[in-house]
């Protein structure tokens, strides 16, 4: 199945470049678009370079005007060419069986959510140091032992994925650093909320709206991986004005977005 991997970005070259070195590692076919919320700084050298690697990147950029993470991935799923959504940011490392298992494991009516592994700030400079390392389960265990990662990451030996009819409701500890869907389930809602101005909850905003709308939640277990890169906590003051909207959309089951480029049928 053909994907487009959308990669939310501001500014930070280099990690950019770590992640798209990364990407060239998992040997599929993909459209990657960059959703540039404003970067002040020149990037067209390293688009140049991926795409005379091969790599299909399309480079989709808004003017500068705070956290608007919320358009700018709207404008990318705008510009994308395929039925199926992947989304990273720009400081998440995927694994090299990321993509592959996503598009394998992806269902209509469903979201996925893969792993998530938070990376210390000494095996981050490892990785830029090293962006061909290999992830298994003794190098893994040795980070965690050390306190490098905030869990243990162990793989199956086979591609899993679990529907918890329990759970299949609950939007809480979905990232959209590490989630896909069908567009046609992202369009039906009006993507993401670009109410939602300045850090935090943006996603909860879509996985509450996907969740009210019949698309449900289903866990990648141990699987579809990104490594966290470590960075400073960002500016979180319109986080209360974002927890209200939140709210009201839970309370009152909202399904399409208050505002968004993406027009309600």
């Amino acid at each position: 199945m053909k994907a487009s991997l959308l990669i939310t970005f501001y500014n930070n070259l280099s990690e950019l470049d770590l992640i798209l070195k990364r990407v060239m590692l998992l040997g599929f076919d993909i459209e990657i678009i960059i959703a540039d919320d404003g970067s002040t700084i020149k990037s067209n050298e390293i688009f140049t370079k991926y795409r005379n690697n091969g790599l299909k990147i399309k480079h989709i950029w808004q003017p500068d005007g705070g956290f608007r993470a919320s358009k700018i991935r709207n404008l990318a799923v705008l510009c994308s060419n395929h039925e199926y959504l992947i989304f990273i940011d720009a400081d998440c490392i995927p694994d090299e069986n990321f993509v592959a298992m996503h598009t394998k494991l992806a269902k209509k009516g469903f979201f996925l959510s893969g792993t998530r592994v938070l990376l210390s700030n000494k095996l981050k400079k490892y990785f830029f140091n090293n962006p061909d390392f290999k992830i298994n389960f003794l190098n893994c265990f040795f980070f965690f032992l050390f306190g490098h990662t905030n869990k243990l990451l162990y793989k199956l030996p086979f591609n899993m994925s679990l529907t918890n009819p329990l759970r299949k409701k609950n939007w809480k500890k979905v990232q959209t650093c590490n989630l896909s869907l069908y567009k046609g389930d992202f369009t039906n809602i009006g993507g993401f909320d670009e109410s939602y101005i300045g850090w935090g909850l943006e996603d909860s905003d879509l996985i509450v709206r996907l969740i009210n709308s019949g698309v449900y939640k289903k866990k990648i277990i141990r699987g579809a991986v990104v490594f966290h890169l470590w960075h400073e906590i960002y500016s979180r003051e319109n986080l209360s004005s974002n927890t209200d909207r939140l709210k009201y959309a839970i309370q009152k089951k909202i399904r399409f977005a208050k505002k968004s480029v993406f027009k309600k049928n």
